[in-house]
């Protein structure tokens, strides 16, 4: 659960952050929502690396690479965001 909760937090704070200082400049609002939008993309995949590990490894042989295969895509994606 400390994922899910890890992931959620930054989700909320890179939002706030975005809501708060997007006003300033064009360069910093583009900036901040790109860290918007990877903290939704972190969230995202934390709710499903959680949701892989309590609910569905324990019952497959193949969990753990399920797993491996979501941080694996998740670094994919906040690298070509």
């Amino acid at each position: 659960m400390f994922i899910a909760t890890l992931g959620i937090a930054v989700s909320v704070t890179a939002s706030a952050a975005y809501l708060t200082f997007y006003a300033i400049s064009a360069k910093l609002r583009d900036t901040l929502e790109q860290f918007n939008l990877q903290g939704i993309v972190l969230m995202a995949y934390c709710l499903i690396f959680v949701l892989i590990g309590t609910e569905w490894a324990a019952r497959q042989p193949l969990g753990f690479y399920f797993l491996f295969l979501t941080v694996l895509l998740l670094t994919a994606s906040l690298v070509l965001i």
